[in-house]
């Protein structure tokens, strides 16, 4: 039977192949055998879950948009059997099994929250389904074995759901980077927590790296996932999920069984000849910087490029910089915005900004 259940018993109903409760907050849905419809529903979050349910057992070709964090968002068309195999390569990663628990806090319109409803239907798992928001945990009240959220999510639910948060036992972070105040924070915490690393192109991750309780600086490779180093950059290749002889813009180091990532190659800032990475110089200033903030690039007479920082507040203030940082490295001006405009993963529209502050590439 394929059951879906809400944490109230606000209102029931009965469809072909399908038994489900259903309220304003919570769906919990039971993969144990195929989808037969979909039921009535008022609440838009879970009206798109269930259709893109209902869609992955009817169709064999899903379109599915990007995050439009460099420009403009757009769609690719993905094959139902590379999303399975992808699914099971994260499945098996964390060796989830039958019946073990999942939740999906992000939008399921984009890939990373797809692939939570993918896996689940790949291994039969019991997936609990919230509205799509920061303060998603304060709902849950039960263990669950496995969850992916962005970075925003995780600080927020660190923040003001710490409780509910130490009840998840693995835990993706993907959608952005993890950065050093993050880190810390999940220093407090026994959750399993790994950041990853991959696009829509590559159906979500093709490789994670552990960040809590213990910290790897490398990311290691799922299962299947080939890669090489082509124009210095990272270049994938994955047959099985329909990845080829994909080339990115990914600066990275390859180690045994994995990489180091630097940074984005068309991010690199060339200052009088020195070539830097803006990911990097952040890494370095989320010790001393807490507001929002990122490291861009400025035209120069003298040296081409120059480095600087664009911080969210409202207030102007002098920022410290610590000692880890070198002299080409330390930002010559800095900028400061209100409020940073955003994709709906929560990453940071940096030209959007740059725009704003009137600053030309």
């Amino acid at each position: 039977m394929f059951l879906i259940q809400s944490k109230s018993t606000a209102k029931e109903f009965k469809g072909q192949g399908l038994m489900f409760k259903v309220d304003n907050n919570t769906l919990t849905i039971d993969f144990q055998e195929s989808f037969g419809g979909i039921p009535e529903c008022t609440v838009p979050w879970q009206i798109q879950t269930l259709k893109l349910i209902e869609d992955f057992f009817k169709e064999y070709e899903f379109s599915i948009p990007t995050s439009g964090t460099t420009g403009s968002s757009k769609n690719i068309l993905v094959k139902k059997e590379h999303l399975l195999a992808s699914a099971k390569k994260t499945n098996d990663f964390f060796d989830l099994k039958a019946g073990d628990s999942s939740l999906l806090v992000m939008n399921p319109q984009y890939i990373g929250g797809r692939m939570m409803i993918i896996r689940a239907i790949e291994r039969k798992l019991k997936l609990t389904v919230l509205a799509p928001s920061n303060q998603a945990l304060q709902y849950i009240n039960q263990e669950y074995d496995f969850c992916a959220m962005v970075p925003m999510q995780v600080q927020e639910s660190i923040s003001n759901h710490s409780d509910q948060f130490k009840l998840i036992k693995n835990l993706i972070i993907g959608g952005g980077k993890v950065d050093t105040t993050l880190l810390q924070h999940l220093r407090s915490f026994e959750v399993n927590c790994y950041s990853t690393f991959g696009m829509t192109e590559t159906l979500s991750h093709i490789a994670l790296r552990q960040v809590s309780p213990v910290e790897n600086k490398y990311f290691e490779t799922v299962e299947g996932i080939d890669i090489s180093i082509k124009n210095d950059c990272l270049h994938i290749d994955g047959k099985d999920i329909g990845v080829e002889g994909l080339s990115t813009k990914d600066v990275v180091r390859i180690t045994g069984n994995g990489f180091q990532w630097l940074g984005r190659q068309d991010n690199m800032i060339n200052s009088g000849g020195v070539k830097l990475f803006p990911e990097v110089i952040e890494e370095k200033l989320s010790e001393s910087i807490k507001e929002a903030f990122f490291i861009s690039t400025q035209a120069d007479d003298k040296f081409g490029q120059i480095v600087i920082l664009v911080i969210e507040s409202i207030k102007t203030f002098e920022p410290s910089f610590p000692e880890s940082l070198n002299k080409y490295e330390k930002p010559k001006r800095v900028y400061f915005i209100n409020k940073f405009e955003r994709t709906e993963t929560g990453k940071i529209k940096r030209l959007n900004v740059l725009e704003r502050l009137g600053i030309l590439q």
